[in-house]
């Protein structure tokens, strides 16, 4: 009786799925917040880029006007939760405007403690 116990190959599969499924999980999980953050990472970079051009293309601007295009250029992010600042500065006779957005992100909702800022910033010359 003991030989037909240990030939017995019933539920090998399922034995298998357990010992495979957390990982398979955990890597599942890994590989859809790595995506969330490139596309939050890739939307702040587009709203600076924006509020750059805008910046470029309208020389009285004001750093307020700036920095309400580049959160206005947002999509599927709420804007109240994007800080952004400019800062001007000059090089070589030339006026910069330095335009920064950055979010605070929780990683893997579960965890509380767990969190990352991610920034982008776009640094565009003013017309003269």
């Amino acid at each position: 009786m003991s030989r037909r116990v240990l030939s017995d190959r019933s539920g090998n599969a399922a034995i298998e799925f357990a010992l495979l499924f957390p990982a398979l999980a955990v890597a599942l999980l890994g590989l859809i917040q790595g995506s969330e953050l490139l596309w939050l990472r890739n939307t702040l970079k587009y709203s600076t880029e924006e509020a750059g051009r805008f910046a470029m293309g309208t020389p009285t601007a004001s750093a307020a006007q700036i920095i309400s295009v580049a959160k206005q250029k947002l999509p599927g992010i709420d804007p109240k939760t994007v800080t952004v600042t400019t800062a001007t500065d000059a090089s070589g006779g030339v006026n910069f405007v330095t335009i920064t957005a950055s979010l605070d992100v929780k990683l893997l909702e579960i965890m509380p403690q767990t969190g990352l800022t991610l920034s982008a910033y776009s640094r565009v010359p003013l017309p003269q």
